[in-house]
């Protein structure tokens, strides 16, 4: 991952009365090892841009809190971090808890390619019913 030049900047002031277009500039130099780090961690490009887009969303929001950029990029991988692990959690809940419309699909799914299976318990041909 690159690194972000301070130009301008001392540590420990805060990084919004210095530079209030520091943000725009650490996503321009920072997205794509976002987007890269993101897609290492849950594998999939449409996520990983999400996961990445939350992070810089996140970084905005806390952006007068941080010291320097240093911290900024710290927060914000921390941030794509976070965010990939929360989607690699809910993916591994959806796989352990399906829903029940889920459950409901897969049930009418094998009928249709077994359409008789669900018959099986009804008397047969040459048994009295009883």
């Amino acid at each position: 991952m690159g690194t972000v030049m301070l130009t301008g900047r001392s540590r420990g002031r805060p990084a919004s009365v210095r530079d209030p277009a520091g943000v725009e500039r650490l996503y321009r130099a920072q997205r794509l090892n976002m987007v890269r780090l993101a897609l290492l961690l849950v594998d999939d490009r449409e996520t990983a841009e999400d996961v990445a887009q939350d992070a810089f969303a996140a970084l905005h929001r806390q952006w007068p809190t941080l010291a320097n950029e240093e911290a900024a990029l710290a927060y914000l991988r921390r941030c794509v971090v976070n965010g990939a692990r929360s989607v690699l959690r809910r993916r591994r809940t959806v796989r352990q808890h399906p829903q029940p419309d889920e459950i409901k699909h897969v049930s009418m799914v094998s009928m249709v390619e077994r359409p008789n299976s669900h018959c099986t318990h009804r008397s047969r041909p040459g048994r009295l019913a009883g």
